[in-house]
């Protein structure tokens, strides 16, 4: 779902290997087209309310849209080799930042962070504004009392 909203790559490069019509016009061979997921994970015909923070649209799996609307690790013959890791290595991450730590929002005392954008990357200036706070362990807790 957050790859959806904000991706760390925002446009992809592909080159047309034969001449080709695309939307009525004529491309012709060996011709880079240029594309951005960043503005189609946030077109409203697609996804309503596309730039809301929504986790329930995912619940049940990637909503019903075309497969091809939905691409955080692109698709077809130039799709990431390493989305399965990629997938399985944050779903790692996340539950063990779940099991270890509580999450909690850091208190605003300066502006939220913004998005910087460099080249076709796009990162938060500032990182994210969240404390991990330590869980205490079974053992720990056992001890204190």
């Amino acid at each position: 779902l957050y790859l959806r909203r904000v991706r760390e790559a925002v446009v992809s490069t592909q080159s047309t290997g034969k001449d080709t019509k695309l939307a009525g016009y004529h491309v012709p061979a060996e011709c880079q087209l240029q594309w951005s997921q960043y503005c189609l994970h946030r077109n409203e015909k697609y996804w309503p309310n596309a730039r809301q923070f929504d986790p329930e649209r995912f619940r049940n799996g990637i909503p019903n849209v075309d497969t091809l609307t939905y691409l955080p690790f692109l698709a077809g013959p130039r799709a990431c080799l390493g989305k399965h890791i990629a997938m399985i290595s944050m779903k790692l991450t996340l539950s063990m930042l779940a099991r270890n730590f509580d999450l909690a929002p850091q208190p605003m005392a300066a502006p939220p962070p913004s998005i910087s954008q460099s080249m076709a990357l796009i990162r938060m200036k500032g990182g994210p504004w969240f404390w991990f706070n330590p869980r205490k362990s079974e053992e720990t807790v056992a001890e204190a009392s």
